[in-house]
């Protein structure tokens, strides 16, 4: 297969680490790392950045997007506004940014959208040969989120899209639906999928996601839909199934598990078309899908769905929200898209 030199060189600079490419398993450069985190200090297990002077937690470098929520005020959730709660349409009397005019998810009609192909190909790489990450999954109260520790894996970002710059993995979100069709934000001719699956890079220059959150280039989010079936145990991905299983660890909002060496997720096999040299995707330009609604991020939507158990969906809506309520129908309705520009890299 073939590999994508200039994108290669350009991640060997930056990030200085033994690259794999997801999509040959080879290694890219035999430099090792040299810095991981953008500050001064070391990752623990959990993920935070412990600083090597004090010892104490440096704020901010968790991967979790910072809101400006404050304890015993008023809050965001996906329902209809309540006491103390606003939902989706009222989300912009919160954050000025949830009313703008690039917000996302919207509407893609794959019919209608053109076909523009990227400058440079999308390349997605690690630093080892399977794209295995550690880190910590965690019931928010509004998602299921793995948040990466650097320390056990790294995914690096360049290409497609993303064009010159190097992106980092940050997190993984999931968005599902109390029933079995609906869940996805993002919809194919309004048409919604069972659950949606995030993977959020932020800008290797921003040093960290929330850093990032707010730049213009600072975020790419990689985005898969997934459809349901009722077939047996045998036909389900085992690598969402090893995420599945730890969810009845994190019921009540707030609770985490760490998922260390013997746990890792090997995103290869979680979503196979980042295996590929030339994965098909959309494109365009928007914002974060919660509170604030910034409006930094590169959408890329891939064109292949995955498969979900109704097992699987149903170990999700187990989880219960910060109201009480199952976690689940947490996406946000689609917005205008204004005319943006959406395209894809495929043909058909």
């Amino acid at each position: 297969m073939k590999i994508y030199v200039n994108i290669m060189n350009n991640l060997k600079a930056l990030f200085g680490l033994t690259l794999f490419s997801l999509a040959t398993g080879s290694i890219i450069t035999n430099k090792i790392a040299a810095e991981i985190t953008g500050s001064s200090g070391s990752i623990n297990k959990t993920g935070v950045v412990i600083s090597s002077n004090t010892g104490s937690i440096i704020p901010n470098k968790t991967g979790s997007i910072v809101t400006s929520e404050v304890a015993g005020g008023p809050t965001w959730g996906y329902g209809v506004s309540g006491t103390g709660v606003y939902g989706p349409d009222d989300w912009g009397k919160m954050y000025e940014k949830c009313k703008g005019s690039n917000q996302s998810p919207i509407v893609i009609f794959p019919q209608a959208t053109p076909y523009k192909i990227a400058s440079k190909p999308m390349a997605m790489e690690s630093d080892n040969a399977l794209g295995l990450v550690t880190g910590v999954l965690t019931n928010n109260g509004h998602t299921v989120q793995f948040t990466v520790n650097a320390k056990g894996g790294m995914v690096f970002l360049a290409g497609g899209p993303a064009d010159s710059a190097n992106y980092i993995l940050s997190t993984i979100q999931f968005h599902v639906g109390c029933t079995d069709g609906s869940g996805s934000e993002h919809t194919l001719n309004a048409i919604p999928a069972s659950a949606e699956m995030q993977m959020i890079f932020y800008n290797k220059k921003y040093k960290n996601i929330n850093n990032a959150v707010i730049k213009p280039d600072g975020v790419t989010i990689i985005a898969v839909l997934f459809d349901y079936y009722g077939g047996y145990t045998l036909y389900e991905n085992p690598t969402l199934e090893r995420l599945v299983s730890f969810l009845p660890n994190i019921t009540k909002p707030g609770s985490s598990v760490t998922l260390d060496y013997d746990e890792r997720i090997e995103l290869t096999k979680l979503v196979p078309d980042l295996t590929q040299d030339y994965p098909y995707y959309y494109t365009y330009r928007g914002s974060l899908t919660t509170p604030p609604c910034y409006e930094s991020v590169t959408w890329i939507l891939l064109k292949t769905h995955l498969s979900i158990s109704i097992q699987q969906l149903g170990q999700f809506r187990q989880l219960q929200g910060n109201d009480g309520s199952q976690l689940c129908d947490n996406f946000r309705p689609t917005q205008p898209s204004n005319n943006r520009e959406v395209t894809k890299n495929f043909l058909n």
